[in-house]
């Protein structure tokens, strides 16, 4: 009895509600915060019970049984792989989308999912301004990827920094464009837009940048394509805006030089040498890295092609194996989440996987056909993850599961309903 009165205040009492609207802010600011608060979850979730409940909305939910298939086969993979500290840390970072059938199966009220994506894009307008502030040096963050260079960072990794600002732009860009907004609410939007954008495109992370570019051409796709001049004055402002950021940014003008060049320099490098075994051959570039890990990563999938080498075995067979190019290059995940999980768990842990996004898209297209950021968002990480694995990370899978569970596949909210100004 006294259970069910602790339920009735932790979890009837709101506190749940209130705990996903500080996930939004600290899954941006702290990991060791937002781990607090998922605990939290979890332990409110637990002290409600009503397993026959939860379990229903479950198992109704495609989505969270995707979920649950590939973390379930991920773990089977360990009967065929190995457990030691890489084990550990990808099984704990994959881990986290189990947060998805939690918040799936409890009752989250429609308020609560607006205020959370507000408390998000909070987060993100506080990353934005020590990002900026960093790299006019009003203060200095240290900064272990490019020690020697001056990176606009704020509490995010530069990968995810730049990617959570591509969808915190698109969801601004969104609401910008609801006809009932007033003058004031448009200025407000169009400042934090802007903000957004400098960060995104001062920051070393292409990746978001890219994304988004891809998303805002499908965005104006979408909402313009039965008037073809709004359409093709969108693409022009676009290409302005490309080319002015281009040309007045060092960083992405750099950044986008630095990516077709290394590329080019790694294929010359590599037609070049006939002996790719020389301990002395190697790319050291960031791109002729990735391009190498491709390769040598591919080979190895070939050889244990439906099973994959086991859970937790990559980097040793990547170790092990004879016929690599450029060996000298240190074995680390592949930087490609499709390759990492071929290679672990072979081409039946990748179509588990991949499921995860079909559910998404059928939920998309069978309830929510007309809402873009439903669209937009399983996406982009349909698109980012061909360059680093991002759902093997901490930030960005909770960023993944966040989104998901309180949004895309939640057919009570629409993009219409969400209120960032109250």
């Amino acid at each position: 009895m006294k259970i069910k009165n602790w339920s009735h205040v932790f979890f009837n009492g709101k506190i749940f509600n209130y705990l996903l609207v500080l996930l939004g802010f600290f899954l941006c600011i702290s990991v060791f915060i937002s781990d607090l608060i998922i605990f939290s979850i979890l332990i409110l979730w637990l002290i409600d019970a009503n397993w026959k409940r939860k379990w229903k909305k479950i198992k109704s939910n495609n989505f969270s049984i995707a979920i649950i298939a590939f973390f379930t086969f991920y773990l089977l993979g360990l009967f065929w792989g190995d457990f030691n500290l890489d084990t550990w840390k990808w099984i704990s970072k994959q881990s986290l989308l189990l947060i998805i059938p939690v918040i799936i199966s409890s009752e989250i009220k429609k308020k609560f999912i607006s205020l959370a994506i507000i408390s998000f894009l909070l987060g993100m307008f506080i990353n934005s301004i020590i990002s900026i502030g960093d790299f006019l040096d009003f203060w200095n963050i240290s900064y272990h990827h490019y020690p020697n260079e001056n990176v606009a960072i704020g509490f995010l990794d530069h990968f995810d920094h730049s990617v959570f600002l591509a969808f915190a732009s698109i969801i601004i860009i969104s609401s910008l464009l609801k006809l009932e907004n007033t003058i004031k609410i448009n200025s407000l939007y169009i400042t934090v837009l802007l903000l957004f954008l400098i960060s995104l495109f001062l920051s070393h992370g292409r990746a978001g940048q890219y994304v988004f570019l891809i998303l805002l051409s499908l965005f104006f796709v979408v909402k313009f394509y039965k008037n073809y001049t709004y359409l093709i004055l969108s693409f022009l402002l676009l290409s302005t805006g490309i080319a002015l950021t281009y040309s007045s940014s060092d960083i992405f003008q750099k950044r986008s030089n630095q990516l077709l060049k290394e590329a080019i320099n790694f294929y010359n490098l590599l037609s070049y040498s006939s002996t790719n075994t020389e301990d002395n051959t190697v790319t050291d570039t960031a791109i002729g890295d990735r391009l190498t890990y491709i390769i040598n990563y591919s080979r190895i999938a070939n050889e244990n092609l439906l099973f994959g080498c086991g859970t937790g075995n990559s980097l040793k067979e990547y170790n092990k194996f004879e016929n690599k190019i450029f060996p000298n290059v240190l074995a680390r995940p592949p930087h490609n989440n499709y390759l990492f999980i071929l290679v672990e768990v072979g081409l039946f842990g990748l179509l588990l996987w991949l499921n995860i996004f079909i559910q998404l898209f059928i939920t998309f297209f069978k309830h929510d056909k007309l809402d873009f950021l439903k669209l937009a968002f399983p996406l982009m990480f349909l698109i980012i993850c061909f360059t680093d694995e991002y759902l093997v990370r901490h930030d960005p899978t909770l960023f993944f599961c966040f989104f998901t569970s309180l949004f895309c596949v939640n057919h009570k909210i629409s993009s219409k309903d969400l209120k960032l100004l109250y």
